[in-house]
């Protein structure tokens, strides 16, 4: 993509944002409703499986130390702690002595006669060891039954399976879902888009029409017999305009006034014109403001007689030409045919204030 078509894309886009507000709402809405919902259900399943992964460290291997010759020294009972955790899937090699399990025994039996007068003489030292991946429990366990000092393991491969199968599921059903959901959120995502560009599709209309890129249209374009200023491709409200010598008003949709008397109450910078009524043409011109000729006088456009001085359309009041008296209004046309009260003097005129008759030609009648 070249960096000229990059830096207009981007414009049209922060333009397009703003020009169809509600649209691009709409759009952001969307997105991040989608954004949410499929990071939420992404952080509930990381967070479940941790929750499992966690459940599943508390299943240990209980090793048990030899009660028979020097393994009945505690020292040499710890010593066999440092054979079990250079074991790969050896987590953490946790010793505890005849002494710490009968605590732990009362601890759990308390109250219970038959276990009453158990000596710490009567147990075994042992490790409680943890594992790094519980799916390699049965593996874990005999290598730790192949330690010398290690009488016998106590380790419960039911329960780690289960966590396993658990832990796969939630994995599987996960990404299903997650995978659902992304492609719930494109659908609805890449729909919010076609929305936004039905509702540019005049624009794009008028583009396409042209047969140019998307780019660098600017100008008076027709589509389906109507007129609109176009900006960079995009129909644009400039209110009155001039352009190419002409007079031309659009309103909110890019669209020319066209066929009708219009009041101009927005003007463009490049407007020299006032505030007020103009009359338009059907190829969306003001009537008599083409400014190519400079001509100035009585012009008459379509019917229409104004009074032009340097190629614009005048305001004059009352004024004289050679011997005759006309009348120019707001937008330089003249009144014709009708009584009108003179509010406003040229400096040529010679007449005072009041009511006067104005013929088919713009002149005043003076009998």
């Amino acid at each position: 993509m070249k960096l000229n078509n990059l830096g207009y894309l981007l414009k049209e886009g922060f333009k397009g944002i703003f020009t169809h507000g509600f649209m691009s709402f709409a759009a952001v809405c969307v997105t991040v409703a989608c954004l949410l919902i499929v990071g939420s259900f992404s952080i509930l399943t990381y967070n479940v499986n941790i929750m499992v992964e966690d459940l599943n460290q508390t299943n240990e291997i209980m090793a048990y130390i030899s009660d028979e010759g020097e393994y009945q020294d505690e020292a040499v009972a710890r010593s066999v702690g440092t054979q079990i955790n250079t074991i790969p899937n050896v987590l953490n090699a946790r010793f505890v002595s005849r002494e710490e399990a009968l605590e732990d025994f009362i601890a759990d039996h308390e109250g219970d006669a038959a276990f009453a007068g158990v000596q710490a003489s009567d147990l075994r030292h042992r490790y409680v060891v943890t594992l790094v991946d519980n799916r390699l429990m049965r593996e874990t366990d005999k290598a730790i039954l192949g330690i010398p000092g290690v009488a016998e393991t106590s380790a419960f491969y039911e329960l780690a399976d289960g966590f396993t199968t658990i832990q796969n599921v939630l994995q599987i059903v996960s990404i299903a879902v997650i995978a659902v959901l992304l492609v719930v959120s494109l659908l609805i995502i890449s729909n919010t888009v076609k929305l936004a560009m039905y509702d540019r599709k005049d624009e794009i209309a008028i583009m396409k029409m042209v047969g140019a890129s998307n780019g660098l249209i600017t100008g008076i374009v027709e589509n389906e017999g109507t007129y609109y200023w176009v900006d960079e491709g995009v129909p644009t409200e400039r209110g009155l305009f001039k352009y190419n010598g002409d007079y031309y008003y659009s309103q909110y949709n890019g669209s020319l006034i066209a066929n009708k008397k219009y009041y101009a109450w927005k003007l463009d910078p490049n407007c020299d014109l006032p505030v007020g009524h103009y009359e338009f043409g059907p190829d969306g011109k003001m009537l008599g403001s083409n400014e190519e000729g400079g001509e100035s006088g009585i012009v008459e456009k379509n019917g229409v007689l104004y009074y032009y001085e340097n190629g614009k359309p005048t305001e004059k009041g009352l004024f004289k030409i050679g011997n005759d008296y006309y009348y120019s209004q707001y937008n330089g046309t003249l009144i014709v045919n009708k009584s009108y009260y003179v509010w406003k003097l040229d400096a040529s005129a010679d007449l005072p204030l009041g009511t006067y008759e104005f013929g088919a030609d713009g002149k005043m009648i003076i009998d």
